[in-house]
């Protein structure tokens, strides 16, 4: 079914400008513009092989990134472990030294080391996908990437990550999926992990799910009642089994190379910066004539959330 393959699509093309640009609806309204799509179907529906066509592009771009940075990562990581030797270096002998004036000269020494440390980045390698992972790994893992990251399954495993499989008492913890969605800080602090500050996290979703599965998630202890189903944009295509074509056309070559190389030029736009040379998303700000359907659509709907309303 098209429904799986242009909702992935659009999952792919969210998870590559996410972070780089986000939608102005008002002037003290902004959108982030990463997504979460779910396509509901039997198996047999050939879904790998359409997730493996559309994850194509990013992997490919995901490994190239990944060979072109390894020197400086692997340049940077040896300055950090030389000055981490010569502060702890320092260190010891500021702290062996009698005369206080030598103490007081070695302790500048290893002082102005520490902060040369301190001041050293080693940059993380290239991660734009995600699979089994979690909750804990995942914030680890934006964290290192500076908020953006893609989980897109063919399977429905994600949701036995957020019902707590990985939890220790067994219960789901969502608070990372839920602020990953909206772009919400997320601060994590735990006993022997370094804490993690993610600010503006942007997670996609791109997942296919059989019915069984989908039937039971609004049965599911927190996953309506604090709004984790609302959040994504749902495909219910028509029952293709029995009706296939046995040989079906493939993909036009031209579409496919159209596809991968627009998604890599994507992935490839930088971010603004701001005042402080900080990485800051663009603003794109709706046209009037956009802001007007978006108007339209909105008071459509708004009517139909309430209580007894079709969709309350």
């Amino acid at each position: 079914p098209i429904d799986l393959a242009a909702l992935l699509a659009l999952s792919c093309c969210a998870l590559s400008i996410a972070k780089h640009y986000e939608v102005c609806v008002q002037p003290s309204y902004c959108e982030p513009l990463n997504l979460w799509t779910l396509t509901v179907t039997r198996p047999g529906t050939r879904s790998t092989q359409v997730f493996r066509d559309c994850k194509q592009p990013i992997e490919e771009y995901e490994c190239r990134e990944a060979q072109r940075e390894a020197p400086e990562i692997a340049a940077a990581k040896m300055r950090y472990e030389i000055t981490e030797k010569r502060a702890a270096r320092a260190r010891d002998i500021a702290s062996k030294c009698d005369s206080a004036v030598d103490r007081l000269s070695k302790e500048g020494e290893a002082v102005s080391l520490a902060a040369e440390l301190e001041a050293l980045k080693v940059p993380s390698p290239i991660r734009l996908l995600a699979d089994d992972v979690s909750q804990e790994k995942l914030a680890g893992l934006m964290a290192a990437q500076g908020g953006r990251i893609a989980i897109l399954s063919p399977e429905g495993g994600v949701f036995g990550l957020i019902s707590g499989r990985y939890s220790s008492n067994g219960e789901p913890n969502m608070d990372v999926y839920l602020k990953s969605h909206a772009g919400d800080t997320i601060r994590v602090d735990r006993i022997g992990r370094p804490s993690e500050f993610i600010r503006d996290p942007a997670l996609t979703l791109g997942l296919r799910v059989q019915p069984d599965v989908i039937q039971s998630l609004a049965d599911h202890r927190g996953f309506r009642g604090r709004g984790l189903l609302g959040r994504f944009i749902y495909g219910l295509p028509r029952d293709m089994l029995g009706s296939r074509k046995i040989h079906p056309h493939p993909v036009p070559r031209i579409a496919r190379e159209a596809y991968r190389s627009r998604l890599i030029a994507m992935l490839s736009l930088p971010s603004d910066t701001d005042e402080n040379g900080n990485a800051v998303p663009y603003r794109l700000v709706l046209s009037s004539d956009a802001a007007d359907v978006l108007d339209e659509f909105a008071g459509w709907i708004e009517p139909q959330l309430r209580a007894t309303g079709s969709l309350g």
